[in-house]
């Protein structure tokens, strides 16, 4: 069973960002290998029912990685120091 994008990313909350460097790592990792199945092995390799199937895995390791994406770039500054320059432009428009 997966579990939802939220609660994927709750387990990060209070994960140094070399945390999520590294889970952002894993997830390319494992959709890279999941993408040479669709297009080189799919064929090549006895068929064995999987759950959740390659195609849900897939699916959901994109939204994982949308949404630690989002996290990582929420707490960018904690690794570079410096503000976010169109986050602050938000925070600007919000005041007027």
């Amino acid at each position: 069973m997966m579990i939802s994008p939220e609660s994927y990313i709750a387990q990060f909350e209070d994960a140094p960002y070399s945390e999520l460097i590294r889970a952002r790592a894993e997830l390319v990792a494992e959709l890279a290998e999941l993408e040479s199945y669709f297009e080189l092995g799919q064929q090549e390799e006895p068929y064995i029912a999987v759950s959740p199937s390659e195609d849900t895995r897939y699916k959901m390791g994109l939204e994982y990685l949308a949404a630690l994406i989002g996290l990582m770039v929420e707490r960018a500054p904690e690794l570079t120091g410096e503000g976010c320059a169109a986050c602050e432009d938000d925070d600007e428009e919000k005041d007027d």
